[in-house]
């Protein structure tokens, strides 16, 4: 066998070992819900509310201008309305190690926080009081996004009678910031 045809014969079975060692290769998927899974959560609310016979009374502000208005919570498109709520997702495989974790048991409940350590993400900080895990007492989100034009800051409640969300836009170069609130309750008309 001369030279020549070594180099011919060696890159196939290169390949063909290459080939055959990759395919022996375990097929392992990571799990990234370490964090409170918020999309899962209001998609939870969402049904929850759409079967309700609750009322929901919605209050909203925009930069000083306040409007009332009240529409019964089967009428309501939740997923539109929880919209800035899972937009929140700490669970993706960019952000897994991006979140500190503290949790404070009181005894009657306990309390999760996750701050952002070490990296740039519009979610800066989540907390979560809950009695016990189903029972979700309390979540508070703060966003803060950076564009060319202006910052946008927001914070978001939910309790299990509500929700708010004060929404704030600072220009960067010209014009006034401007500043949306709602506040909406949610009101069991059978009691």
């Amino acid at each position: 066998m001369n030279i020549r045809n070594i180099f011919i014969i060696l890159p196939s079975w290169v390949v063909f070992i290459m080939a055959c060692t990759s395919c022996n290769q375990p097929n392992t998927v990571q799990n990234t819900k370490r964090y409170f899974d918020i999309p899962g959560f209001f998609a939870f609310q969402a049904e929850r509310l759409k079967k309700s016979e609750f009322q929901v009374e919605k209050k909203l502000y925009l930069n000083g201008r306040e409007e009332t208005v009240s529409s019964p919570a089967a009428s309501i498109s939740w997923e539109k309305e929880f919209l800035l709520f899972t937009q929140c997702n700490l669970n993706k495989p960019a952000l897994l190690d991006a979140y500190e974790i503290e949790v404070i048991n009181t005894g009657a409940q306990q309390m999760m926080i996750y701050r952002l350590a070490h990296r740039t993400a519009p979610v800066k900080w989540v907390k979560i009081l809950h009695r016990n895990e189903p029972e979700l007492t309390e979540l508070e989100i703060k966003t803060r996004n950076l564009s060319l034009m202006n910052i946008q800051e927001t914070e978001l409640w939910f309790k299990p009678h509500g929700y708010a969300i004060r929404k704030k836009i600072i220009p960067r170069f010209w014009g006034r910031p401007s500043l949306l609130v709602v506040e909406a309750r949610f009101i069991d008309i059978n009691s």
